[in-house]
């Protein structure tokens, strides 16, 4: 089974992503995997997400310091 990586800024802004996710998903060699850089926005999203077919998420943290991640 193959990976298909949604890169690129923040994804999650993306207003039809749930439908993009949907449509890789349903591609017999796939594995729905987001990856992005800070998930501001997941918990927003993660429902529909999930509902869509996606399965796999990757998120890189910058720093785990409050002060320094608002800044």
């Amino acid at each position: 089974m193959g990976k298909i990586r949604l890169t690129g800024g923040e994804p999650l802004v993306r207003h039809d992503l749930p439908l993009l996710v949907e449509k890789l998903a349903a591609l017999a060699w796939t594995r729905g995997s987001l990856s992005y850089h800070h998930g501001a926005l997941l918990s927003e999203r993660i429902q529909a997400l999930k509902q869509s077919g996606l399965r796999r998420v990757n998120i890189s943290i910058d720093t785990l310091d409050a002060d320094k991640f608002n800044a």
